[in-house]
């Protein structure tokens, strides 16, 4: 896509939010958005509470898990399953890999309240599972993404605890060192669908007109 496309495409995105939804746009768009957005608010946050010094390492542990892995197999899960499937496995399955992390990383036990609670959480996913991931046989590639996104999160959740280090610094520091080089790759890569955004909303979005979708499904996810 030319660069000059790319901008232009830029400055229209409020103006339509259903045709952006109905634009097909590639999953990196919608990282793209989410990265340019972060990164900005987070310079604004630093500019006020300090910059994040993390060690190195670390650093670059968070952004790999929180920074990119757990919104890029989420946004490329939504390209290949339905919403719902993304409800269930994203929110649903996070409680179980966190309390098995903390357990193996952090040596905690599980209570009677935490098995109460955990036990609850896994009813709601077999309802909804059964419910609906019968009816898209070859979502399951979707489902894969979601659960490794679903991981990547639950590492990083437990990874902070164990090294102290606090929620304003940690997601400073991912939000700041993730954006750039993530950015610097999406202007390159060739399949981007922002040129399809119309140039002038349609008649039959007024309400949308406002703002765009604020989930990522509204823009990868063709089946429903």
């Amino acid at each position: 896509m030319p660069a000059r496309s790319r901008r232009s495409s830029l400055g229209r995105l409020p103006a339509d939010g259903q045709a952006v939804a109905q634009a097909g746009f590639h999953a990196l768009d919608v990282a793209a958005l989410r990265y340019a957005g972060a990164f900005l608010g987070a310079l604004v946050l630093a500019a006020f509470l300090g910059w994040p010094r993390l060690p190195p390492l670390k650093q670059a542990v968070i952004v790999l898990t929180a920074g990119y892995g757990f919104p890029l197999f989420a946004y490329h899960g939504f390209s290949l399953a339905p919403a719902a499937h993304g409800a269930v496995l994203n929110a649903g399955m996070l409680p179980f890999y966190t309390a098995a992390l903390g357990m193996l990383l952090l040596g905690e036990r599980w209570t009677r309240a935490r098995g109460v609670s955990l036990g609850i959480v896994a009813v709601g996913i077999a309802l909804l599972a059964f419910d609906t991931f019968g009816e898209h046989p070859g979502a399951w590639r979707g489902d894969v993404m979601f659960t490794l996104g679903c991981m990547s999160w639950a590492v990083y959740t437990v990874l902070v605890r164990r090294w102290g280090i606090g929620a304003i610094p940690a997601t400073l520091g991912s939000a700041i060192w993730a954006g750039p080089p993530f950015l610097v790759f999406w202007w390159l890569f060739p399949a981007s669908n922002l040129g399809a955004l119309p140039l002038a909303p349609s008649s039959s979005s007024s309400s949308t007109r406002a703002s765009l979708p604020c989930s990522p499904p509204a823009f990868c996810s063709p089946r429903r």
